[in-house]
């Protein structure tokens, strides 16, 4: 499909918990940028009184209350595009609760024209497409961060749009993807066990997977591999390469000691520890966590280990 003249889709397509949040957060401070979060969630977690990471809820955000008219009907509409309210359209490939078989069938890499109808992605690429347009040319700019992750939308994406979409893989060492993912289970999960730390091994094993086989035919124009470990060791030399990449100068609004600009973020989805419990004025300090924390057993200890020897 030939691409069209217009905005840059930059979709960041990262293993969780790799700082993908962060990263969007610093990669929208760059001129003519402009990050919204997690996409592909933005129909699912939608409520007018939930709150932006401005600390307004959504409905009182200038920025979302701008974006909502957007999407809705009557004169000046782009389109069929998003619909940010109770009945979502798109949520049939983007749903959190997507069924099970379907989670299976798309992780073995089953084509999704088998999983889902081919009308329904096509509508999908159409509104999502119309939707990224809209928000260029009301905010005027020139790259729309999509910090989604999901695998599933950027083949969508690319199969079904004639979007210009740049996918940048943010990747980060293997343990200490797994280190997040587990303490987050020991946080969240009352069920948690320690022998589930090797199933949580698998979880990073499959992500490397499936990232590869969805990148490994992208030329290099169209991908970029960066690391977490780059944004928080050496964020100048990073600007410099994904603006050398993009052809655009990069900014990610860092001051003082690593921290990152935030005062004109407006995410609500992706990291809830950051979108809930930051101070959106203050800005976020850069730093590599550690994954040998205390707290873990045995066993998790020993998974640990293991990982050290998975290429990422």
């Amino acid at each position: 499909m030939t691409k069209q003249a217009g905005p840059v889709l930059l979709y960041i397509a990262s293993f969780p918990y790799s700082g993908s949040t962060i990263f969007s957060i610093a990669l929208g401070n760059s001129p003519g940028f402009l990050n919204i979060g997690e996409a592909n969630y933005l129909e699912n977690d939608w409520k007018d009184e939930k709150p932006c990471y401005c600390r307004e809820t959504l409905a009182a955000c200038p920025f979302w209350s701008e974006v909502k008219k957007l999407t809705g009907a009557g004169p000046g509409a782009a389109g069929p595009s998003l619909q940010l309210e109770d009945h979502a359209a798109l949520r049939f490939l983007d749903s959190r609760d997507l069924p099970l078989h379907k989670r299976f069938l798309v992780s073995l890499g089953v084509p999704l024209t088998v999983v889902f109808r081919q009308e329904d992605l096509r509508d999908y690429a159409s509104r999502t497409a119309s939707f990224i347009r809209s928000l260029s040319h009301a905010f005027g700019a020139c790259a729309i961060v999509d910090a989604s992750k999901n695998l599933r939308r950027l083949e969508v994406l690319r199969q079904y749009s004639n979007l210009d979409i740049k996918v940048i893989v943010l990747k980060r060492e293997a343990q200490d993807l797994l280190a997040s993912r587990l303490k987050r289970a020991k946080r969240r999960n009352p069920g948690y066990s320690p022998l589930m730390a090797p199933v949580y091994l698998l979880w990073v094993l499959y992500h490397r997977f499936a990232i590869r086989r969805v990148t490994r035919k992208m030329r290099d124009e169209e991908c970029l591999e960066v690391s977490y470990e780059e944004l928080c060791g050496t964020p100048q030399a990073l600007e410099r390469r994904i603006g050398r990449w993009l052809g655009t100068p990069v900014d990610f609004g860092i001051s003082g000691e690593n921290v990152i600009d935030t005062s004109n973020s407006h995410i609500f989805t992706g990291n809830v520890r950051i979108t809930k419990f930051e101070e959106g004025g203050k800005g976020i300090r850069l730093r590599k966590a550690a994954s040998s924390v205390p707290g873990f057993g045995r066993l998790e200890r020993v998974v640990l280990a293991v990982s050290r020897r998975i290429e990422i």
